[in-house]
C-alpha cells in the first residue's frame, strides 16, 4: 500500500511561524528584562543592608560614630581616601573593608551599574591601600559628609552620623546622579537606569540598617554641584 507523503511547510507557512515566534519574543523580552532588574534591585538592597550592619559594628567599636567620610572636595562616593598623597588612609566604605566589618568589597558595587568606572576599584587585587585613591564605589556614603554646595545645610538634617541619630536618617544610598555639565560626563556612574537611560530610582540605607527603594520621582535633589565647578554632578536620594 502506498502511504501519502507528509506535506512540507510552504514558504508562507514558515513565514507565519517565524512571525509568531518573533512576536512572542518581543512580548516576553520586556517582562524578562524587568524580572532581571527586579532581581538586581533585591540584591542591591541586600548589599546596602550589609553596609548598614558593617556601620553598626564599626560604631560599636568606635565611640558610636560611623566611619570618617571622604573629604568635602571629593564626591560622596570617592575617591575612598582622606588624602590623595597618602593612599593608605581609607575613608568611607573603604574603612569598613580595611577593618573587616564588610569582608567582601563587591558589596559596594551595584549589580545594575555597568559603567566602566567599576574597573577602577581593582577588586581583583584585593582592594589594597594603593587602590583606594583610584576607587569610586557605587554607593555614596553620606555619614559625616558635608558639601560646600549644601547651602541650606540639608545634609546635617537628613544624614545620620552615628547609631544614636534618628532611625529615619540616611547613611548611604544608590548612586542617583544627573549631569550638570560635560566635564565628567564619561566618568559618571549611575545605578538602576530606566527608560531612555534616565535614573529609575535607588535604594536608600536608613539608620536602622533597613534599605528602602525610592523611585526617581520620589527622590529629592540633595547636593547640586553648579556648572563650572570641578565636579559637575547632582546627587539625589
Amino acid at each position: 500500500m502506498r502511504h501519502p507523503r507528509p506535506s512540507a511547510f510552504t514558504l508562507i507557512e514558515m513565514l507565519v511561524v517565524i512571525s509568531i515566534i518573533t512576536l512572542l519574543i518581543a512580548i516576553t523580552q520586556p517582562s524578562l528584562g524587568k524580572s532581571k532588574e527586579n532581581a538586581r534591585r533585591a540584591l542591591c538592597a541586600s548589599q546596602v543592608r550589609q553596609q548598614g550592619i558593617g556601620m553598626t559594628g564599626f560604631a560599636n567599636d568606635s565611640r558610636q560614630r560611623y566611619p570618617q567620610a571622604v573629604p568635602t572636595s571629593h564626591w560622596p562616593d570617592g575617591a575612598m581616601t582622606q588624602n590623595w598623597a597618602q593612599p593608605d588612609a581609607p575613608a568611607g566604605q573603604a574603612i569598613l573593608f580595611a577593618k573587616k566589618y564588610v569582608p567582601d568589597a563587591r558589596a559596594f558595587y551595584c549589580p545594575s551599574n555597568v559603567h566602566s568606572q567599576s574597573s577602577w576599584a581593582s577588586i581583583d587585587t584585593g582592594w589594597t591601600p594603593n587602590d583606594w585613591r583610584n576607587t569610586y564605589v557605587h554607593y555614596p556614603y553620606w555619614a559625616g559628609y558635608r558639601s560646600v554646595y549644601d547651602a541650606g545645610n540639608m545634609l546635617a538634617r537628613l544624614v545620620a552620623d552615628g547609631p544614636s541619630d534618628s532611625a529615619e536618617r540616611v547613611i548611604a544610598s544608590d548612586n542617583i546622579t544627573l549631569d550638570t555639565g560635560p566635564a565628567h560626563f564619561n566618568s559618571v556612574s549611575r545605578n538602576h537606569l530606566g527608560e531612555f537611560g534616565k535614573p529609575a530610582g535607588g535604594n536608600v540605607l536608613r539608620n536602622d540598617t533597613s534599605a528602602h527603594w525610592r523611585s526617581f520621582s520620589e527622590t529629592t535633589l540633595r547636593v547640586q554641584v553648579p556648572v563650572g565647578a570641578a565636579h559637575q554632578r547632582d546627587f539625589w536620594f
